[in-house]
């Protein structure tokens, strides 16, 4: 395990993305079955993991074997794989909220299949409008956010909080806000740590390596093959840490945690 302390990877340091598109026409083919496969997979997941959102529609049901289901073919059809580190700082009995570094399309899938327990991301309101995407996200009461409205985003988080405190989901979020541009680490969002706080549950930092690799932000397909790494560091406690001073310094605990596993990941 690396020194916390030490220096995060400078820009040079991180490895730069795989080739995304083929020469000549094979890009645009490579492209265009990518997105037609990846939404008849959805639609095969969401109709293969109907039985699990059904068991108890009002709570969600075990609506992770949907997520697990539609992950493991996303990655199973470009022939990616996923490879834990630091399994040991999982603990599947205790309520944890998941944060994790964010640059490609690949990551919500790694995240999807590796962490444990009710698992649900926090999305974008306005993903209830997708066909299929947004039939799942309500039937498996995924958290939602909505950034149009302040009330209603007070509405909808304390909806998430109660979900944690009595159905024991367990919530996957992306702090930085958006897809990284070129892998580095943006500021984390303290606002993403009110929930953490609010349900009395620890924050467990995990940093993606090699999703960035196979698919940056603007690739259209992901390079065919090989590993993406995820590695777990200890939990953060959130003990002794309220409100507006303590979300900040979750949100500066998180940051600097998640920066100690890049340079784990980089040195790996």
């Amino acid at each position: 395990m690396d020194d916390p302390g030490q220096a995060p990877a400078t820009a040079s340091e991180i490895p730069p993305p795989l080739k995304p598109f083929a020469p000549g026409p094979l890009g645009p083919l490579r492209a265009a079955w990518f997105g037609v496969s990846a939404f008849v997979w959805t639609f095969v997941a969401f109709i293969l993991g109907l039985p699990f959102l059904l068991t108890h529609p009002k709570t969600g049901g075990e609506g992770q074997w949907c997520t697990r289901i539609w992950a493991s073919g996303v990655f199973a059809l470009n022939g990616l794989w996923i490879r834990v580190h630091g399994r040991e700082h999982l603990d599947r009995r205790t309520p944890r909220m998941f944060i994790a570094n964010h640059s490609s399309f690949l990551d919500p899938p790694a995240m999807g299949l590796m962490v444990p327990g009710r698992s649900r991301f926090l999305l974008k309101r306005e993903l209830l409008k997708m066909p299929f995407v947004g039939w799942y996200a309500k039937l498996s009461k995924h958290f939602l956010i909505d950034r149009s409205d302040a009330r209603q985003a007070m509405a909808l988080q304390q909806r998430a909080v109660d979900q944690i405190r009595t159905r024991g989901h367990v919530p996957i979020i992306f702090p930085e806000g958006t897809r990284s541009a070129d892998a580095s680490l943006a500021p984390l969002k303290a606002g993403a740590f009110d929930m953490a706080l609010k349900a009395g549950i620890d924050v467990q930092p995990v940093w993606i390596e090699g999703a960035y690799r196979r698919m940056p932000r603007d690739a259209m397909y992901p390079r065919r093959g090989g590993l993406v790494h995820l590695y777990v560091g200890p939990p953060i406690r959130i003990e002794g840490l309220a409100g507006s001073a303590g979300r900040r310094a979750l949100a500066e605990q998180a940051e600097a945690a998640l920066r100690a596993l890049e340079a784990q990941a980089r040195k790996a």
